[in-house]
């Protein structure tokens, strides 16, 4: 029965440890979203600079496959090129090998120091409730688990023989190297992390299940096994994204063939040099910075024709008759591992929804007041689009007010909510002039010169103010929002001539014969467009809204009580 308990202490301590080893690395990601956005903001077309970037981001994160299956976001963003994202890989690649270092202190006794974190970071937390102060507890704690797993998978592993036996039998039947290499490889596709799949290889190693002679081959087959991950993450983006992933998984594959045909031949020595020089708990750590340095040595240099030879091996799709699947430009889920970036993207996303409403707003007017429906199809195309825009980019600010934020970023992506609520409803009143342009038509009714004339007075305000919410969604600037309230004025103030010349035609019973239904229509779509677009500009600055809301509550009180004077006189 102990050792039935013993057997489940090991499972049960490799769950702790995967566990620590996840929560860890998603701790310091939220920790370090911040450092994470600023390095990747410094990429450059310098490969070495890109390697060091690459390096330095898994090193903070603890987790090659975050680091590239970003950088896998980044490209399909267009925010980095595919020869800037090889270089950024080799070096996640290098940085992963941190891991190693940290686990390996668990042979030694300081390994109990860290299991007390775990209450330290418990005490942090009840005691502040300060997010900053819950950040670095949370770490502390997943450090805690972290070496509580070891532990516990350690002592399960000195207590039964039979286990010992079992796992050191395999390690003496298996011994060719690409077999190894896949046995590697395997086991880290399972568990989704080289990481925490190279921990337990060390792990072994510590307690004499494995000797280090078969640990290099199955640290090199942990290589292969993460570059699996970025594919399955690309398979739903573009064709650039889908190239940076194979790339990654080619100079993966050709970095291990290099090595193994290398150490294969030279093993004995290899392994001797590595057994008199260092000792065991620094061994296979060293050997996989080691590893990862030689090759990125060559494949650095390599990275351009590699890039073609990706290229060359997942060409652009070609055209189909049916419609292609929408999809957004800037933001994409791989962005939500640095959510910093990912707001800056987001606001790209809303600009480009604001111009495509803005130039169906345009063709929408013009194929009414010149009754030309010629771009029909088009203005259709591009309102399905901004309607998709407004979903996507909806949902994926939902992931992002989830994910470790800052209030400020929180309250401004709060704002891009309403934004793009009121953008869309621009672009629905936009398109409901072009429904009117085709009833027109059928009806064969048409605007008289001055209808028209009086139509593009109000719809050159509405541009105008258009283009100024834009401004002032772009540059911040609240200065520029008593301008909109001043067009916001303008356009009412036509709005009511108009409506005052409306009835005047009923009076004259010339309603039907100048098409005063659609005058009337078009009319009032300007001004409900006006009214979003105010919505836009004071959206920057919530005070701002609450004093023009409360102005608008008088104005209408106002206009009421006038209205019913009217009403009486007559």
């Amino acid at each position: 029965m102990e050792k039935f308990y013993n057997f489940l202490s090991l499972f049960i301590g490799a769950g702790i440890f995967l566990i620590g080893t996840i929560k860890l690395s998603e701790c310091l990601e939220r920790y370090a979203s911040r450092s994470k956005s600023a390095l990747f903001g410094r990429v450059s077309d310098n490969r070495f600079v890109g390697y060091g970037i690459g390096a330095a981001v898994t090193a903070i994160i603890q987790a090659s496959a975050a680091t590239i299956v970003t950088t896998v976001g980044l490209v399909n963003a267009g925010l980095l090129s595919l020869l800037q994202a090889s270089s950024i890989m080799l070096g996640a690649h290098l940085g992963t090998t941190s891991t190693l270092f940290l686990v390996s202190l668990s042979f030694f006794d300081i390994k109990y120091l860290f299991m007390t974190l775990g209450f330290v970071g418990a005490v942090m937390k009840i005691i502040s409730k300060r997010n900053k102060i819950i950040r670095i507890a949370d770490i502390f704690i997943s450090f805690a688990v972290l070496f509580v797993g070891l532990n516990l998978m350690s002592n399960a592993l000195r207590g039964n023989d039979e286990l010992r036996g079992f796992f050191i039998n395999i390690f003496t039947r298996i011994t060719f190297p690409p077999m190894l290499i896949f046995m590697g490889m395997a086991f880290t596709l399972i568990i989704q992390s080289s990481s925490a799949a190279t921990s337990l290889f060390l792990m072994m190693i510590g307690e004499g299940l494995l000797e280090f002679e078969y640990a290099m081959f199955l640290g090199m087959g942990a290589v292969i096994g993460t570059s699996f991950i970025p594919i399955f993450a690309s398979l739903t983006a573009n064709a650039n994204a889908k190239r940076t992933a194979l790339l990654n998984l080619l100079t993966s594959l050709l970095g291990v063939t290099l090595v193994t045909c290398i150490i294969w031949p030279l093993k004995p020595f290899v392994v001797s040099f590595y057994e008199r020089a260092f000792p065991l708990a620094l061994r296979f750590p060293l050997f996989q910075f080691s590893y990862h340095l030689v090759v990125a040595s060559v494949l650095i240099w390599l990275v351009e024709p590699l890039s073609k030879l990706a290229i060359s091996m997942l060409k652009d799709d070609p055209p189909v008759e049916e419609e292609p699947k929408l999809r957004t430009t800037f933001i994409n889920d791989a962005l939500l591992t640095t959510p910093s970036l990912a707001v800056e993207q987001t606001k790209k996303e809303i600009r480009d929804m604001m111009y495509r409403t803005r130039g169906n707003f345009i063709a929408a007017f013009h194929a009414l007041v010149n009754h030309d429906l010629s771009n029909k199809k088009k203005i259709k195309k591009e309102e399905n689009r901004i309607d998709f825009l407004n979903g996507a980019i909806s949902k994926f600010i939902v992931k992002l007010a989830n994910s470790s934020i800052t209030e400020k970023e929180l309250l401004l992506v709060g704002n891009y909510s309403n934004i793009i609520n009121d953008i869309e409803r621009v672009g629905d009143y936009a398109y409901s002039l072009i429904k009117d342009a085709n009833r027109m038509r059928k009806s064969e009714y048409k605007f008289s010169k001055k209808a028209i004339k009086e139509l593009e007075a109000m719809f050159s305000k509405v541009l105008e103010l258009f283009d100024l919410s834009m401004d002032i969604f772009e540059d911040g600037d609240i200065e520029k929002q008593k301008l909109v309230s001043n067009l916001e004025s303008e356009v009412e103030v036509l709005k009511s001539k108009m409506a005052l010349g409306h009835m005047m035609w009923l009076k004259a019973g010339q309603y039907i014969s100048t098409g005063g239904e659609f005058f009337y229509s078009a009319s009032s779509d300007l001004k409900r467009i006006a009214d979003h677009l105010a919505n836009v500009a004071y959206s920057v600055d919530s005070s701002f809204v609450e004093q023009k809301e409360e102005e608008e509550d008088l104005e209408f009180l106002e206009d009421a009580e006038e209205s019913s004077k009217e009403s009486i006189s007559e």
